[in-house]
């Protein structure tokens, strides 16, 4: 008798805690998000002015995404007064996989194209949006969540087109956890 063990690693698939966003200031934004049971900090912050709304706009765009966030305030980034936007955001420890929610990016007569410091791969496609390659994003209204593969703790976001606004949010998935997967063999 041969007992093989494999150990691998494991993770509830699209079950993600949302943040909870608790201030907005003229150009920063923070809230906590629950990370293995722990709240940690989000902080948003950027080099020029936004605000927050009290819902998601079009929310019900998301009832095809099987772990929609709560529908409440959230930042609304009009990505730059102009050229040059930059968007940071940052928990407060390292994280493994978060994923950003993208509500109402651009319009249908005005292109919005946002650049990301890490490559995304999209969970979710609700329309409006071109995935150009792994770090950019073209928006002619629309609507995503996109993953941030690895463990890191910032992500900036590069602007170069105004809007009125895009709605935004963190979802974090709980850590891999261990798994031993055993089998005989005779």
């Amino acid at each position: 008798l041969h007992i093989l063990i494999t150990p691998v690693f494991s993770q509830c698939l699209q079950n993600y805690n949302w943040t909870s966003w608790n201030s907005f200031n003229s150009n920063s934004a923070s809230g906590t998000v629950l990370y293995g049971g722990t709240p940690i900090n989000v902080t948003m912050s950027a080099n020029y002015n936004f605000f927050s709304t009290g819902d998601i706009f079009s929310y019900s765009s998301y009832s095809g995404f099987n772990s929609p966030p709560p529908n409440n305030s959230v930042p609304a980034t009009t990505w730059a007064a102009g050229p040059g936007g930059i968007t940071t955001m940052c928990f407060s420890q390292q994280v493994e996989n978060p994923v950003l929610l993208i509500s109402s990016l651009g319009s249908f007569t005005d292109q919005v194209s946002l650049v990301f410091s890490r490559p995304y791969v999209v969970v979710y496609d609700g329309g409006g949006n071109t995935f150009v390659n792994d770090t950019t994003i073209i928006g002619t209204e629309g609507y995503c969540v996109i993953k941030f593969p690895g463990t890191f703790d910032c992500v900036s976001i590069y602007s170069s087109t105004p809007e009125s606004y895009t709605n935004i949010t963190w979802g974090l998935n709980p850590p891999l956890f261990p798994v031993t997967i055993a089998q005989n063999f005779n």
